[in-house]
């Protein structure tokens, strides 16, 4: 993952900055399940859930900056094959 400059702001319209970073670095992680629906199987259910942690260090106006972005999102999908 590579981040050139990130904008942070307070709220929609108001004042805020931008920080550039100096170095990032992310790891992840997914694990999914998938379930055959029907007699051919062509059809089936998916779940998974990823993992992401990441830290960014970065400075701005002569401030450092190092912040920990870890989300965790699950996703629900159907799929078919021929």
């Amino acid at each position: 993952m590579e981040y050139g400059e990130v904008d942070v702001f307070a709220a929609p319209g108001s004042a805020g900055s931008s920080v550039s970073i100096d170095h990032d670095l992310g790891l992840g992680a997914i694990l999914g399940l998938d379930f055959p629906l029907g007699e051919k199987r062509h059809w089936a259910f998916q779940t998974n859930l990823r993992y992401l942690a990441t830290s960014m260090e970065g400075s701005t106006a002569g401030n450092q900056v190092d912040v920990d972005f870890d989300p965790v999102i699950f996703s629900l999908g159907f799929g078919y094959r021929w």
